[in-house]
């Protein structure tokens, strides 16, 4: 039983998988965030609040699952862990809906500057995405991405 639910949390925090990639997993696992982002909105385009709801799920998905791996993990932040970037690009991502029919962008533009600006902040972690990187166990593992997808979020509706 306990393995069945290892491997679920493993499922998660991969971000579905996509942070076992060999070679930049973060990166990775912001393209295969984005990716589920737009074949679910492309399915039933989301409203602001529905894409704001999906991020905070996947947050606490986030928060949950990266809390259990890093009890079996000998790593303060395993690289393998990408739901951090699922959570972190969602917030940014919260703009597709917020801008699509406003700005006159499509929602592939968005998506696409939502994931830039996203590991922009992600990767250069300018202030407060950096204090929240500093912050203990699954907490700092989370809240630096999600502060980099605020961050995203707030450029792309102060640009368009």
């Amino acid at each position: 039983m306990e393995s069945s639910r290892l491997q679920i949390v493993r499922v998660i925090a991969s971000g579905l998988g996509s942070g076992l990639m060999p070679f930049a997993p973060g990166t990775f696992g912001t393209i295969a965030g984005t990716a589920a982002w737009l074949a679910i909105d492309v399915i039933t385009p989301f409203s602001t609040f529905q894409a704001a709801v999906l991020a905070l799920v996947i947050a606490a998905l986030g928060m949950a699952s990266t809390q259990r791996a890093l009890q079996v993990s000998s790593e303060s932040d395993p690289q393998w862990v990408v739901i951090d970037e699922w959570a972190g690009v969602a917030f940014a991502l919260i703009s597709v809906p917020a801008l699509r029919e406003s700005s006159g962008y499509t929602t592939l533009t968005i998506a696409v500057g939502a994931f830039l600006l996203f590991r922009l902040f992600d990767i250069t972690k300018p202030g407060p995405v950096a204090w929240g990187e500093r912050l203990p166990g699954a907490w700092g593992v989370m809240a630096d991405d999600v502060i980099a997808g605020i961050f995203a979020l707030a450029i792309l509706l102060v640009l368009f």
